[in-house]
């Protein structure tokens, strides 16, 4: 018996259901399969083969489970989304979606090695793309996740207050005037450098980036310092602080914000465009605007 070789030029059905074998009088039997695999079909009716991937980059934490989600956004955009235990990451074009560049001011060749950028905003645990270093070039096109065992075992080596901030915080004190810490860093790492630096026991309040739900700028975190000192008015409350997520995070709570011209400061950055409520180029001005 001969064998029969059909024709067929168009598979926009896609793989039919064996239960549609057989049935030709059905309006897309001649258009569909029975089985299609790691192929593609074109809405004027061709295939092709499946493109291949590629591999960008591993996953935050391969210990856990990890999808991939395809999301198009319009014709012209389209990503690849991480989901993963607790965090969600964004990827386009062969890369991840990152922030915008920070600038090292330092690296060093020790073991461990140790990175310095300034008003980095980092959380713990975040992964890190370095790039375009000159000198240990080995480093660029890496991808590196923060070793917070080392940090925390090298923390507060080298803390100390900036000259004239024991005299404040004492001068505070001495006023009956209830004083706290408002961070981004997590519980982990700040309970332990304000032990080392001695002001663990006589900070009024503790908020870490950990503590509420949400970090500076959102004004969460400073409303709960505020809710712990049991301020009943924001009127005569301040916040310093040496970014612009501290200023903001400050008017978002209502309270008076004192900008620093010194601490993590980057070139670019330029304090006096955050319109704080005031600036200083030295912890001891705090006291002039205190009134004490």
């Amino acid at each position: 018996m001969a064998r029969v070789h059909p024709f067929q030029t168009n598979f926009t059905a896609g793989e039919l259901t064996p239960k549609l074998a057989g049935q030709v009088d059905f309006k897309k039997y001649n258009n569909g399969v029975a089985t299609m695999e790691n192929m593609t079909v074109f809405p004027q009716g061709g295939t092709s083969r499946r493109y291949g991937s590629r591999f960008v980059g591993e996953v935050k934490n391969s210990a856990n489970a990890t999808r991939l989600i395809p999301f198009e956004f319009n014709v012209t955009q389209s990503y690849i989304l991480e989901f993963g235990d607790q965090y969600i990451r964004f990827y386009k074009d062969n890369g991840q979606i990152v922030e915008a560049s920070k600038t090292i001011s330092g690296l060093t060749a020790a073991s461990p090695g140790v990175v310095t950028a300034t008003s980095h905003g980092y959380s713990n645990g975040d992964h890190v793309w370095i790039n375009s270093v000159v000198g240990m070039t080995e480093v660029n096109g890496r991808r590196f996740n923060r070793y917070l065992d080392i940090y925390e075992e090298y923390l507060g080596t080298n803390a100390q207050l900036f000259p004239g901030m024991e005299k404040v915080i004492s001068s505070v004190e001495n006023k009956g005037i209830h004083w706290g810490v408002v961070t981004n860093k997590s519980k982990r790492f700040t309970s332990p450098l304000l032990q080392k630096l001695d002001l663990y026991e006589r900070a009024s309040c503790i908020v870490c980036g950990d503590t509420t739900d949400k970090k500076k700028p959102d004004p969460k975190p400073i409303n709960h310092a505020l809710l712990l000192l049991n301020i009943k008015s924001s009127n005569n409350s301040f916040y310093v602080g040496d970014s612009k997520k501290d200023v903001d995070a400050a008017k978002a709570a209502k309270i008076s914000s004192i900008a620093c011209t010194f601490g993590y400061i980057e070139e670019d950055d330029d304090p006096e465009k955050w319109y704080a409520d005031h600036l200083i180029d030295q912890p001891i001005e705090i006291l002039k605007i205190l009134n004490i």
